[in-house]
């Protein structure tokens, strides 16, 4: 005859062991997924950075390439002739490692005057370049030419001398004698500044 109470007390030793083991194992599983997790946290860590180093030498190659193809204009004005009869003449020097295309030259002469010589281009270290004599007229000048950068506190043509042109990956520059040049491109979200028009 069966003994019904020993197999119930078996039975519940049995589901006692499988529990047991179950909560052995969930338990296990919990510890493992909670060493995935830090793993996986650590991983993740590691490959923001492995990201932003990546983008750091993007940046860096992307500054590389556009210095190695950017112009560096400086110039000087000088007037020949005498108080009544005279004209300007402007010596330019490409000193950056790009050339600077489609070159425009503007000018406030010593009267106030605006002189101005249009569509040259400077290739990169070469001597001296130097413009024929300019008549300068008592004419407005272009919208925006001579004002400062934005930030600069000093007053629209104090300085008398400047210098747009676009280097070989379409970037439009503007040397303003004495102040750091300016760049714009056509692709930015800014407002192109007046004098990327003249």
């Amino acid at each position: 005859m069966t003994n019904w109470t020993e197999v119930a007390a078996f039975a519940q030793f049995a589901a006692a062991g499988v529990l047991t083991v179950s909560a052995g194992a969930l338990i296990a599983s919990a510890v493992a997924t909670k060493h995935l997790t830090e793993k996986t946290g650590t991983l993740g860590e590691h490959t923001r950075a492995l990201a932003d180093e990546t983008h750091r030498l993007g940046q860096h190659a992307e500054l590389d390439r556009e210095m190695r193809y950017r112009p560096h204009i400086v110039g000087t004005l000088s007037r020949n002739g005498n108080e009544e009869k005279y004209t300007y003449v402007i010596g330019l020097r490409n000193a950056g490692d790009g050339p600077a295309l489609d070159c425009s030259v503007a000018f406030v002469g010593y009267r106030g005057e605006f002189g101005q010589h249009r569509g040259f281009v400077l290739d990169s270290h070469q001597p001296l370049w130097s413009s024929p004599g300019i008549t300068a007229q008592p004419v407005t000048h272009p919208e925006g030419l001579f004002s400062p950068p934005p930030g600069n506190s000093q007053p629209a043509l104090a300085k008398p001398l400047v210098v747009v042109c676009t280097d070989v990956l379409g970037i439009r520059w503007r040397f303003l004698d004495g102040l750091p040049p300016e760049s714009w491109r056509a692709d930015s979200d800014e407002p192109a500044p007046p004098w990327t028009a003249w």
